[in-house]
């Protein structure tokens, strides 16, 4: 889990540097700010998307560490191994 949360600390960071250098250099253009910031959510929209797409894709199941879904919530037709109590 530190590990992910590290990795999503340098996403932010990456994201924001982009950003900023984006700006900039449509700045040093010449680009009205209106332009500017449209560049800016197209960039952060883009980002999105492709966000979206990677979680659309991912497998929910777990690790050796992190359990996966139980069969019934996945709609399994398998029944549930039974509970220890």
């Amino acid at each position: 889990m530190a590990v992910l949360t590290v990795l999503s600390f340098i996403g932010v960071a990456l994201v924001q540097i982009v950003s900023d250098w984006l700006i900039e250099s449509a700045a040093a253009m010449g680009l009205a700010p209106l332009e500017q910031y449209r560049l800016l959510f197209i960039l952060l929209a883009t980002l999105l998307a492709l966000a979206i797409l990677a979680n659309a894709f991912s497998r929910p199941e777990g690790s050796a560490n992190q359990p996966g879904l139980d069969p019934v919530m996945r709609g399994s037709k398998r029944k549930a191994p039974p509970r220890v109590r």
